[in-house]
């Protein structure tokens, strides 16, 4: 449990395992938000452009066959057809935009993934300290959300007071490190 914010320092300096956890989920988080604004308007602009309706097969609640559909993330309650059409319009037009993965994965669900699992990585760097683990039965995603946020603040202000920088592009060395290491 952590008794001191000494214990998260080696040397004065923030140690090098909890750093890198920290740095490497910043850093997928700024990527994150930065495709975020982009994926938004596409969903939206899908929406409109194939205008998708609800294909159920009678276990749905609420909705009725062949109502227009606005939610992106309902596409599932769609035909597979159009839904696939979608989904592959949104992947190629994020590609368009420079936001790349692999064959055949869309981007912005990549993204997602890799901040997730780097948040995951954050949070069990910390479990020495903590005790709390990212794959505790009681981790909700309400609660992750508050942990990952006390943790950040707790980190960049330890950060803060050590002179620990968190801007891997500030020195072109450690950028070039980082970088090579994902």
């Amino acid at each position: 449990m952590l008794n001191s914010i000494e214990q998260l320092k080696d040397n004065g300096k923030i140690k090098s395992d909890i750093l890198s956890a920290l740095i490497n989920m910043l850093t997928k988080k700024a990527f994150f938000k930065l495709m975020e604004p982009t994926h938004e308007a596409l969903c939206a602009k899908a929406m409109v452009k194939f205008k998708p309706v609800y294909v159920l097969d009678g276990s749905a609640d609420s909705q009725e066959n062949g109502t227009a559909m606005t939610n992106f993330d309902h596409l599932y309650l769609a035909s597979d057809e159009v839904s696939g059409k979608i989904f592959d319009w949104h992947k190629s037009e994020l590609v368009k935009k420079g936001f790349e993965a692999e064959d055949p994965f869309c981007p912005y669900l990549i993204a997602k993934n890799a901040l997730f699992n780097c948040e995951s990585m954050l949070i069990d760097v910390m479990a020495e300290y903590t005790s709390v683990r990212s794959s505790s039965p009681s981790m909700t995603l309400e609660l992750r959300v508050q942990w990952l946020e006390r943790i950040v603040v707790l980190l960049i202000s330890l950060a803060n007071d050590t002179g620990t920088e968190l801007n891997i592009f500030k020195n072109p060395h450690d950028a070039e490190t980082f970088l090579a290491s994902m």
